[in-house]
């Protein structure tokens, strides 16, 4: 009986080991990938870190007809720090989706004559605390753009705008009343009223 009983313990102790065991759900890591948003901004200003990556676009409706661009913010309720990134085209009156496909693969710099490339930071809620990217003959500072993905067209701000996936890199001297060095990689959303 003892042997029947050894038997059947080992018969089960063999079952279980050869039966798949659920394997634990892997911790996210690298960029972006602290909450379930798919998108993100990662970026040091001096010694300071910020990744944000949250799910809630916000578009810079500001640039108009020639440009497009967006922000990626901390969270829906203060929206503090944010941090944006825009692109406007001087010498155009209307900017067509041509025009936007044109920037991937592509590294513009803060001196570029036909695209103006602008970073924003703000930091605290504070008046006057907003930081904004300086146009610089200094190559090291630039917006690279990996890829860019047509997504949607969008009404939520009341102005027919298209919606685009960014990724790419930047490295940028950033003003309010002193400068900083502000560098990253992102992955977010931008808009603007792009002609098709």
């Amino acid at each position: 009986m003892k042997q029947l009983t050894l038997l059947s313990f080992l018969g089960l102790l063999l079952m279980g080991a050869c039966t798949k065991s659920k394997s634990p759900t892997p911790t996210p890591s690298g960029p972006g990938t602290t909450t379930s948003s798919p998108y993100y901004f990662d970026f040091t200003v001096g010694s300071a870190v910020h990744n944000i990556n949250t799910n809630f676009p916000q578009y810079m409706v500001l640039l108009g007809m020639e440009g497009l661009g967006g922000y990626e913010v901390s969270n829906m309720t203060t929206t503090i720090p944010s941090v944006g990134l825009g692109f406007r085209w001087w010498n155009k009156d209307t900017v067509r989706e041509s025009d936007v496909m044109s920037l991937v693969g592509r590294t513009i710099y803060f001196d570029d004559t036909a695209i103006n490339v602008q970073i924003n930071y703000d930091s605290t809620l504070a008046m006057y605390r907003e930081w904004y990217s300086v146009d610089t003959s200094d190559h090291d500072f630039y917006v690279k753009v990996n890829s860019i993905t047509f997504l949607k067209n969008d009404t939520t701000l009341s102005t027919p705008v298209r919606v685009y996936e960014i990724t790419g890199s930047c490295s940028a001297i950033i003003r309010d009343q002193t400068a900083a060095v502000l560098t990253g990689q992102f992955d977010f959303l931008i808009a603007g009223n792009i002609t098709k």
